[in-house]
């Protein structure tokens, strides 16, 4: 009787596994998907951009981007949800996810491939504005130091960080540094 008992308790745990969906889930799923691309700065350096998601699946993913110089050393590292990044909306699969994380690395929209191509900042105005969308320099660059960004046409790199702006930086001696957030339509 014991016996029966363990086998009918032991065949009910079986039955429970086979239709519980959150373990059929996990058999075989999860989001891995990578690219990398090259940033050609300018005539003389060439930065590496690499971006990959992983998750869960890829709707539940995190995507990073990271670029790096000619000897490894990493200049930028952002990661986000992809749920909350701008482009990644129809990325359900791996093929998907790559060709998302495809065009993030090759960043189609972006502001510029200089510094003087950022937005003005008009004399009185709160922050500069590219047609209707505002441009919001990062902590420290106030309307002078923004300005002097513009006039020396310093190689920009810039990436989609959210549903409706992407982070800009400027490459200054060796490094990245922030220059703030341009708004798009999202």
């Amino acid at each position: 009787m014991r016996g029966l008992i363990i086998g009918a308790a032991l065949l009910a745990l079986a039955a429970c596994g086979e239709n519980n969906p959150a373990k059929t889930a996990e058999v075989g799923a999860g989001c891995n998907a990578e690219t990398a691309s090259t940033w050609a700065a300018n005539d003389s350096v060439t930065l590496k951009v690499d971006a990959s998601a992983r998750g869960p699946d890829c709707t539940q993913a995190t995507a990073t981007i990271t670029v790096r110089d000619d000897q490894g050393a990493t200049l930028l590292t952002f990661a986000a949800p992809t749920a909350e990044l701008f482009g990644f909306e129809e990325a359900n699969d791996e093929s998907a996810m790559r060709r998302a994380l495809a065009m993030w690395v090759a960043q189609p929209d972006m502001t510029g491939a200089n510094t003087a191509s950022l937005p003005a900042w008009a004399s009185g105005a709160q922050s500069p504005m590219a047609g209707e969308f505002p441009f919001y320099p990062a902590e420290g660059i106030d309307d002078e130091a923004y300005k002097a960004l513009r006039e020396a046409a310093r190689p920009m790199f810039c990436h989609v960080q959210g549903r409706e702006s992407q982070a800009c930086y400027a490459l200054e001696d060796g490094a990245l540094n922030p220059i703030g957030l341009q708004t798009f339509p999202g």
